[in-house]
């Protein structure tokens, strides 16, 4: 946040069993430096209420929560109550669902930050032709190694951007097919509107 200073955006955020080290930060944030740091718009998500994995439709699965918050204890108040109605079940997250309940919520933001996880592939991408806006996304847990080619997808279809811990990928909508990206020790070639992990063979 220090880094890329945004303004007027909704944070939608996973807070499933294994992002609570990154909700933490994302609490210590704005403790430290107030809502006004960020953004007063949220919503938060675990991926179906405990609803069991057979039961998730896409569009439907549910657990997803929003709130105009203005204060540490409210951010954190609606962190504890979406956690707890939830635990996330199997690894893919309705990260498209959440994204839509915030265009409908916050209709007046500019675009919207994802705090994902970089290990949960999206369960509801065919979704993405509902969004509007763009989509910043905060890939938690990504490194040199492995990089979830979902959220480069996400943010390429959106005209948003990916931001890990040193790097911003921006424009990745301007990148042409059959283009290479490189990210850490990975490389990603877009083949058919998609960014896809190059095969060994092919380096």
């Amino acid at each position: 946040f220090r880094r890329l200073r945004w303004k007027n955006y909704t944070i939608v955020g996973d807070v499933t069993v294994s992002m609570y080290p990154y909700s933490t930060q994302l609490l210590w944030w704005i403790k430290n430096y107030s809502t006004d740091s960020v953004t007063s718009s949220y919503v938060f998500f675990n991926d179906g209420d405990e609803r069991p994995d057979a039961e998730k439709i896409i569009g439907r699965t549910g657990g997803i929560y929003a709130k105009e918050c203005n204060s540490f204890a409210a951010v954190k108040k609606l962190i504890r109550e979406t956690m707890e109605k939830g635990s996330g079940g199997d690894r893919p997250e309705n990260d498209i669902e959440a994204l839509i309940a915030g265009e409908r919520e916050f209709p007046d933001r500019d675009f919207q930050v994802l705090i994902a996880d970089n290990k949960a592939p999206v369960k509801d991408m065919a979704l993405v032709t509902s969004l509007r806006k763009p989509v910043r996304i905060i890939l938690c847990g990504a490194d040199p190694y492995f990089i979830n080619p979902d959220y480069l997808n996400l943010a390429r279809k959106t005209k948003g951007s990916v931001h890990l811990a040193e790097q911003d990928l921006n424009a990745l909508s301007l990148i042409r097919e059959g283009e290479a990206l490189r990210i850490g020790y990975k490389i990603f070639v877009l083949h058919e509107g998609l960014f896809t992990e190059k095969d060994e063979e092919r380096k």
